[in-house]
């Protein structure tokens, strides 16, 4: 019974966190279509734009997986690259990177393949990734790293952020933990749940003022 309950309030907070994700996207993107097809925007802008409307699919379809798994109550999971999830979540943020000045440095080996629900993860990932960037607001270096050996795969996310105190990161991945002003920390909540899914670890390191290191071992292929 305690289980079932437990099960319940999981799937509540993906569908609150889902729909609250749902809203902004649609208007982002509809408005940056009406721009795109009756103001003629000249090139520099048509290209962000563009960008935006591109990014706001992306995310779109990523929270409708979360929607589609919060009611299945489980992942899809199949064999897959994941770098290729990784250069996917990546890509939506890299645009904010080269903004803030932050460099993002990766080694993806290309041979690591897990079992992944890849619009799932892309979407857990994204999470961590703009995370990283967001801590960076005067620049710095955001290094991604893909490992794969007998035990699974380890990706690493470090960056040269504003860090975290040493008592918030063993709450991280619970809800409402967060260090933003006007953070919910769902965000977290909903990556912890994907990666359980995958049968992932995460852990954390992390010091003031000098950054902060997410290491997530998935399962090897079975």
């Amino acid at each position: 019974m305690m289980a079932q309950v437990n099960k319940r309030f999981e799937d509540k907070f993906f569908i609150a966190f889902a729909h609250q994700m749902r809203s902004p996207l649609q208007t982002i993107q509809s408005s940056a279509e009406f721009a795109l097809e009756f103001l003629s925007p000249q090139a520099k802008l048509k290209e962000n734009l563009e960008i935006m409307r591109h990014n706001a699919q992306r995310l779109s379809k990523m929270v409708n997986a979360l929607l589609d798994m919060a009611k299945r109550g489980a992942c899809r999971l199949e064999p897959g690259r994941l770098s290729s999830v990784v250069e996917a979540a990546l890509s939506p943020v890299e645009p904010l990177a080269e903004k803030q000045g932050v460099a993002v440095e990766k080694q993806l080996q290309d041979k690591a393949v897990i079992k992944l629900d890849a619009n799932i993860l892309e979407g857990a990932l994204y999470n961590l990734f703009l995370n990283a960037i967001e801590a960076m607001p005067s620049g710095g270096r955001l290094a991604v790293e893909i490992q794969a050996g007998d035990q699974g795969a380890r990706l690493t996310i470090e960056d040269t952020g504003q860090g975290m105190a040493e008592n918030l990161l063993a709450k991280l991945g619970e809800p409402f933990v967060t260090t933003k002003e006007n953070g919910t920390g769902l965000g977290l909540y909903v990556t912890k749940q994907i990666l359980d899914q995958h049968g992932a670890q995460i852990c954390w390191k992390s010091q003031k003022g000098k950054g902060t290191k997410a290491t997530i071992i998935f399962p090897r292929l079975s």
